[in-house]
C-alpha cells in the first residue's frame, strides 16, 4: 500500500490521532499513535515515507468497519405551501 492509501485507512477506521516525522542523524523517524486506546507504533527509514509506511504498518488498529459508516438521513416530509386557504 502507497502512504495515502494507509493513511486513507486510518482515517477510514478512525483511528488516526497522531502522526509525524522528523529527521535524524541516521535518517528519519515516524510516529504514529491510534486513537483507540494508547496503542502506538514508531519506526525507522531512510527516508521519510518509508519511515512512515512502516509505523502505520506496524500500529495495533481496530477492525475496518464494512460498508458505509453512516446510516443516510432520511428526507424530510414536504411542507404544504397551500396559499387558498381563507382564515375570514
Amino acid at each position: 500500500m502507497s502512504l495515502e492509501e494507509l493513511i486513507a485507512d486510518a482515517v477510514r477506521r478512525g483511528e488516526l490521532n497522531h502522526l509525524s516525522v522528523i529527521a535524524t542523524e541516521r535518517g528519519f523517524h515516524a510516529v504514529f499513535r491510534v486513537a483507540s486506546g494508547s496503542g502506538h507504533a514508531s519506526a525507522h527509514g531512510k527516508d521519510p515515507v518509508e519511515a512512515l509506511c512502516a509505523a502505520l504498518k506496524g500500529a495495533k488498529m481496530t477492525r475496518a468497519p464494512r460498508g458505509p459508516s453512516m446510516k443516510p438521513t432520511p428526507e424530510p416530509d414536504p411542507v404544504s405551501t397551500d396559499d387558498d386557504m381563507d382564515f375570514g
